[in-house]
């Protein structure tokens, strides 16, 4: 019952390139299925490049520099029927990606920079010309590298959030308003059948005050949790102890994961993390205690400080990462007078990942740097300390009572 675009979600159907693949003695690249696609690639000269989508003689050129703005160009055999001009320059980042898309049976191509999404769109065109659904080869620039090649044109983005398929209805689809479990990668999917269950809770019959402990942890100098966050400080360069947060992991790297796959983590009221990346690892996120803001950029650069898009999620909510999407963003709770936020980060690469990425990249001022993830304490270690703490702070006031009423 998959609603969002099958083929970037859960079964991806793509081709990724090394310097030498489906190029042969030139830079064409086929299509995987004519007449559609999105191929991405990154520009090996500052100065700008151009990429035809070529159907026998008739052709659509695009083309973008740095100094003015691109071009796009219908090419119906030797005539030029129709030439735009645009404001969309040459990023400034050298690294960025770019992509274009093509929706033949609609007429639709598509520009973009960075993530491979239709957020990301920069300049669009749509045309009736019936040749355009004939097109079969991508032909870029010789200044360019190919970077991917996805079967399938961009449509729409899948939504942030995940319900169970049982809750989605007719208009939630008509909407875009949810993907389900069933949407998500094999890996996302696993992830998110470990966490997803009505159990799968802080506050527990051994321990039902767990979530307010935690806050009196956090408040309190010399319980472990504010001690923790004030060493933690310039964990991210500059001393910042709002750019804070606490890492608890359960059980051990298992090699599937950047660090421990299962993390809790802890943030209090205006804490944030910096803008970063996952190493191209699937992930699933639910929030277990308050609400926590995730926003989005385009790509990790000194370039993209400011987000496309953001989505607050709250308790029970889950969202979602994948090598595809939502892989580059920033959390924070910014919920100023309280409560602290509370989530469980579930981390896993997909089957084909062999390169292992064991950091997250994240920007510090203009620089990109790397995160080992790392464990500020095991779950169940931690829960002792913060049991410990909470009922010796229940037995000061008991004593206290006491004392003054006698």
């Amino acid at each position: 019952m998959s609603h969002a675009n099958e083929s970037f979600l859960r079964s991806p159907q793509l081709l990724t390139f090394n310097k030498s693949q489906n190029r042969s003695n030139s830079n064409n690249i086929k299509l995987i299925v004519i007449g559609q696609g999105t191929f991405a690639l990154k520009t090996t000269n500052s100065d700008g490049f151009e990429i035809k989508l070529v159907a026998k003689e008739n052709a659509l050129l695009f083309s973008i520099n740095k100094h003015n703005s691109q071009l796009f160009s219908v090419i119906d055999g030797k005539k030029e029927l129709l030439t735009e001009s645009n404001q969309v320059i040459l990023d400034q980042d050298i690294d960025a990606t770019y992509w274009v898309s093509l929706n033949g049976l609609n007429g639709v191509f598509k520009f973009g920079i960075g993530e491979v999404r239709n957020d990301l769109t920069q300049f669009e065109f749509e045309t009736n010309l019936k040749w355009v659904h004939n097109i079969d080869t991508i032909e870029p620039s010789a200044n360019t590298e190919p970077v991917t090649l996805y079967r399938d044109p961009i449509v729409y983005d899948p939504s942030l959030k995940i319900i169970p398929t049982d809750e989605i209805t007719i208009e939630d689809i008509a909407l875009n308003n949810y993907v389900v479990p069933t949407d998500l990668t094999e890996s996302c999917q696993k992830l998110y059948n470990n966490i997803s269950g009505k159990n799968f809770k802080l506050n527990t019959s051994d321990f039902p005050d767990f979530t307010d402990a935690i806050e009196y942890s956090i408040k309190t100098p010399g319980c472990w949790c504010y001690e923790t966050l004030k060493e933690k400080a310039d964990e991210f360069g500059e001393e910042n102890p709002d750019e804070t947060y606490l890492r608890i992991t359960l059980g051990a790297n298992q090699g599937d994961s950047p660090g421990i796959p299962y993390v809790i983590e802890i943030w209090p009221p205006n804490h944030y993390s910096p803008i970063h990346n996952h190493g191209d690892a699937n992930a699933v996120i639910r929030v277990l205690h308050g609400e926590i803001n995730v926003s989005l950029f385009p790509m990790l650069s000194e370039y993209h400080k400011t987000p496309f898009k953001s989505a607050t999620f709250r308790k029970d909510e889950i969202t979602w990462i994948s090598p595809r999407y939502n892989q580059i963003h920033q959390l924070h709770n910014k919920n100023i007078g309280g409560p602290s936020c509370i989530t469980i980060q579930c981390y896993m690469y997909g089957e084909a990942n062999t390169k292992h990425y064991e950091y997250f990249d994240y920007l510090e001022n203009t620089n990109i740097e790397q995160f080992t993830p790392n464990s500020d304490a095991d779950y169940l270690v931690f829960k002792n300390i913060i049991k410990e703490e909470w009922n010796n702070k229940n037995q000061r006031v008991t004593e206290s009572l006491l004392a003054y009423q006698n």
